[in-house]
């Protein structure tokens, strides 16, 4: 995707503080996307004791999302409350551009890496933990493409500063670089293996992109796809058996999924519009992807087996409403104008969100250009 930055005057301000408004059918300018939260629910209205299969409270997604025109900010949730996380991060002075994307966690969830470009890509570390930023390179060239090792002791990253990109370590202050490839194509996106002992690569030196997988210590390189195509975005099942990837070599981008040695291959997707950057859920049953099949780009969740993907913040609501439903048949019978009150204000919570999701719709799938979402991670948190 090529974009065109422009400047945005921020500065030093917790991102919480930056998110967009709530859809309230605002300006078409300032459309974003719908409350990842249920309204509030009063306090002594309790959720049923019954926890969706598989519940994890600490599961999250991060992404990145445009903020203002081609501007985006990263944003994080709570894949199972859908409640919001905060993040904090030191941005660069007001007249330079603010772009921050690919935002990789680590595997206990509690730190992320990503890219802040505003003059060049730089990466940079946020701990959840105590809130701070730290960023990891400084330098006149663009570093992208972070992935955390498994044991979370080293950051992968592309940079072309020896001229192309190539694929180096970092440790987590951003010192002792190692440089993994050297060759005179460029070489980027690395993915580690869950193990840690094998990273997957995009690379060019065969004369187009094709899937790569090396050694962790750079040795070993190995083409997995071979293909005269376009073929990138590799990310790793967490079982570490099967690798999921893009390619046009239908013509269109589709997931594509094959095991650790190349074989076979499936395409996932098979739709006609550009899909894009695969990742796995934690259980390694779904992958989320980027696509831009509704009209832009944003986040949609395919379950294997499935044969269709589902919008993912739109299945996010229909979650929500669910558990409203679920809700209500706990509450007992309003017996008194107390009782009266509050089944009221329940059921007015749940018209609301009904009508966000109408409004979602209207403004979002049938006038989806006010709307990139893109570049997610999922993980789940350690406690």
């Amino acid at each position: 995707m090529s974009l065109f930055f422009i400047s945005f005057p921020v500065q030093g301000q917790p991102l919480d503080q930056l998110t967009l408004p709530p859809l309230t059918t605002p300006p078409m300018t300032q459309l974003t996307l719908p409350p990842l939260s249920p309204p509030p629910v009063e306090q002594d209205i309790k959720p049923p004791n019954e926890k969706p299969e598989n519940f994890n409270p600490s599961e999250k997604i991060i992404f990145s999302q445009e903020f203002s025109t081609n501007v985006f900010l990263i944003r994080a949730i709570n894949r199972n409350t859908w409640q919001e996380e905060k993040l904090f991060a030191t941005l660069p002075d007001q007249n330079k551009t603010v772009t921050m994307w690919e935002p990789s966690w680590s595997s206990d969830g509690k730190k992320v890496a990503y890219v802040l470009w505003y003059i060049t890509g730089e990466i940079y570390l946020m701990n959840l933990d105590d809130q701070s930023t730290t960023r990891l390179t400084d330098n006149d060239f663009d570093d992208k493409n972070p992935a955390w090792s498994p044991d979370e002791k080293q950051i992968a990253f592309s940079t072309n500063r020896d001229g192309n990109y190539e694929i180096y370590l970092m440790d987590t202050k951003g010192n002792n670089l190692v440089r993994l490839t050297e060759n005179e194509y460029d070489d980027g996106s690395p993915c580690w293996s869950p193990d840690g002992s094998k990273i997957a690569f995009t690379s060019q030196r065969d004369g187009n992109n094709d899937i790569f997988t090396m050694n962790s210590d750079g040795s070993n390189y190995r083409n997995l796809t071979r293909s005269p195509a376009d073929d990138s975005d590799p990310a790793w099942s967490p079982d570490g058996t099967k690798i999921t990837f893009s390619t046009n070599r239908d013509g269109n981008y589709e997931i594509y999924l094959m095991d650790t040695k190349g074989k076979n291959r499936r395409n996932l997707t098979q739709n006609p519009s550009q899909d894009t950057e695969p990742c796995w859920s934690p259980d390694g049953k779904q992958i989320l992807f980027t696509s831009d099949r509704s009209g832009t780009y944003n986040l949609y969740l395919l379950t294997l087996g499935q044969e269709y993907a589902e919008p993912f913040f739109l299945k996010g609501y229909l979650e929500q409403i669910d558990n409203y439903f679920k809700r209500f048949q706990s509450l007992p019978q309003p017996d008194d104008e107390f009782s009266k009150a509050l089944f009221t204000k329940q059921l007015l919570n749940l018209t609301n969100l009904i009508l966000q999701i109408k409004t979602y719709q209207l403004e979002f799938i049938e006038k989806p250009k006010y709307l990139i979402v893109w570049q997610a991670d999922w993980v789940v948190g350690k406690q």
